[in-house]
């Protein structure tokens, strides 16, 4: 990281010492009306130009035309628009009744005559030393930037292209090795923020390869231009949408401005493929509000996160608010009114981008640290989680043993005291032997029906013999028989898709609801509903009770923490809620198994 921050401001360094542009002109302006040609602006008899010069004028989104008469220059300069236009046509005369000479030049236009075949729209200026030369510009241009012109005696223009190129293989060479860097990382680290990040970056520089005019000039055909602009405007807001989502995740304090960031991502390719029917530059002022509004949206979630402490929001502030925003305005601007000096003019994108790329990747190496910190942290709390339920577990398994013995005491126990008292009598009082053997048989069937109560509280082996189905009916029966609570059941025939194992962890926790429905609703009418939803089984236990909000109900305890784990061993989910008709309803979801035979 330290090598990525020295490479950066070496970088930088190197490019804020290489610009010097040339004199900016003053020229007059004429608007165009129709599809006029060069004879009707400056041979009518009228003059259509301003009367004042100007050193800028700015086009329109789908505006007119424009005409520029540019002031006298000697033969051999070099002229240079500001910033790429659709197309600009130079027209030179000598003689007021001889014919025009026409270079053309632009983004949708090859370069012919006078035309320079370089990045940018520029001409060499014709004519000969000693004649009036009178030259104009039309110039067309249907979206909103700043139009200006800059001219160089030939030999200056050399050095400067030289330099400009040097500064721009230098910007973009760097930014290509931040990219192979966060491509790399992604790979190594398996994060796929990284790439995200080198995506976004990458798109970022196919448009300044488009406003700097190399595209054209090195890349792509005239032609295609400005559709592949549209589709770098499309295509960054959709990777930056989807870089800063992936960044924050799903923070509680800013779901709806990444729900509106999901909004934006799907809404910017619409508009693109739009253009199949509308025209370029409507498709692409659409695109910029989308742009603006992607870029207000993730202010609005760095800084409510942020304000929230969340460390990943925070690590945002400084690379989002100190450079992309001010160099995504000042690019703008720049575009628009030519701001700044010649650095700010010629290379605004390219060193945001410079910026941009280093300050994100080393944001991304702190959130590896920051990941590998939660990630332990996470770990130590998984820990002291399980040790905490080991503990709880622990303590149900003796509560449960102590209510078996409780249970084989008062019941079981009890019994067999009354059974063995009955056949000792038998002996001392033989008369009554017939009368005390009756007594003994009740008490041993009353036994054997404890004695498998108990059993089955501990295993329910009628899972295995009498199978799912009957196996909860009994259950329910039993919850209406011995605690008068009626009880309507649905439920699909056949067993849930669940593996033995798994069954029994649910039976158990239905066995665990319809007890604490007993033991504490004081409710007289109970549903249960076992259904397939979606991949899974969903069990709905809902009862008329007094509610959780009473008091009555437990809100924990053993009985809850056994369903807990349960749950957390089938992988499944569970709510306890009051119901809005009265009483509690409880919902578990579990994940069918790919194959319910195995254990």
């Amino acid at each position: 990281m330290r090598l990525v921050a020295f490479l950066g401001m070496l970088t930088l360094a190197c490019a804020c010492q290489a610009e010097r542009a040339g004199d900016l002109l003053a020229f007059k302006v004429a608007h165009a009306v129709g599809d006029e040609r060069i004879e009707q602006i400056c041979c009518v008899g009228l003059n259509r130009f301003d009367a004042s010069p100007v050193r800028g004028l700015m086009s329109s989104f789908g505006g007119p035309a424009l005409w520029i008469e540019l002031p006298a220059m000697a033969p051999g300069t070099v002229i240079r628009f500001s910033h790429m236009v659709d197309s600009a046509e130079l027209y030179e005369r000598d003689d007021p009744g001889g014919p025009w000479r026409v270079s053309v030049a632009g983004d949708s236009r090859e370069p012919s005559g006078g035309a320079l075949a370089a990045a940018g729209v520029a001409f060499r200026l014709g004519g000969s030393a000693g004649l009036e030369t009178r030259r104009y510009l039309r110039v067309v241009q249907p979206t909103m930037i700043e139009i200006a012109l800059r001219a160089w005696p030939a030999a200056l223009y050399r050095q400067w292209t030289d330099r400009h190129d040097q500064v721009r293989a230098l910007l973009f060479g760097f930014v290509l090795a931040i990219v192979l860097f966060n491509l790399l990382i992604s790979v190594i680290a398996k994060d796929r923020v990284f790439a995200m990040n080198a995506l976004t970056v990458s798109s970022v520089v196919l448009l300044d390869v488009y406003l700097s005019g190399y595209g054209v000039a090195h890349f792509w055909p005239n032609a295609w231009s400005n559709t592949l602009f549209n589709v770098g405007l499309g295509t960054t807001c959709v990777l930056a949408a989807m870089f800063i989502r992936e960044f924050l995740g799903g923070r509680n304090r800013a779901r709806a401005p990444l729900r509106l960031l999901g909004l934006l991502m799907w809404l910017a390719p619409i508009v693109v493929a739009s253009q199949l029917v509308l025209p370029y530059w409507a498709v692409q002022a659409v695109l910029l509000v989308i742009l603006a509004l992607l870029l207000l949206t993730i202010s609005v979630a760095i800084v409510a996160l942020a304000l929230g402490k969340d460390p990943r929001a925070r690590l945002l502030v400084l690379p989002f608010g100190l450079i992309i925003l001010p160099g995504a305005v000042v690019s703008y601007l720049n575009l628009i009114g030519g701001i700044g000096g010649d650095i700010a003019r010629e290379h605004t994108l390219g060193l945001m981008l410079a910026f941009e790329a280093m300050a994100f990747s080393l944001a991304l190496g702190v959130r590896i640290r920051l990941a590998a910190r939660e990630a332990q942290a996470a770990k130590v709390a998984l820990l002291t989680h399980l040790g905490h339920s080991a503990q709880q577990y622990a303590e149900l398994q003796e509560r449960e043993r102590v209510r078996f013995a409780s249970d084989l005491h008062d019941s079981v126990g009890h019994d067999l005291a009354m059974l063995s008292s009955a056949l000792e009598r038998m002996k001392q009082v033989p008369d009554q032997a017939g009368a005390l053997l009756d007594e003994a048989r009740g008490l041993a069937r009353r036994t054997l029906r404890d004695v498998r109560r108990v059993s089955h509280a501990i295993h329910p082996s009628m899972l295995e013999h009498l199978g799912w189905n009957a196996s909860v009916e009994n259950m329910v029966g039993e919850l209406q028989r011995v605690h008068g609570i009626d009880v309507s059941l649905e439920q699909p025939q056949g067993p849930p898709a669940l593996s033995p194992a798994r069954r029994l962890h649910l039976f158990r926790v239905l066995q665990e609801l319809l007890s604490n429905v007993a033991r504490h609703s004081g409710a007289d009418h109970c549903s249960v509903r076992i259904r397939y939803e979606h991949g899974h089984v969903v069990c709905l236990v809902v009862d008329n009770g007094v509610g959780l909000d009473t008091g009555e109900m437990p809100s924990h305890g053993l009985g809850l923490h056994s369903i807990e784990q349960r749950m957390r061993a089938l992988d499944g989910r569970w709510a306890m809620t009051d119901d809005p008709d009265g009483g509690v309803s409880v919902r578990l979801q579990v994940p069918i198994d790919a194959d319910p035979r195995r254990d």
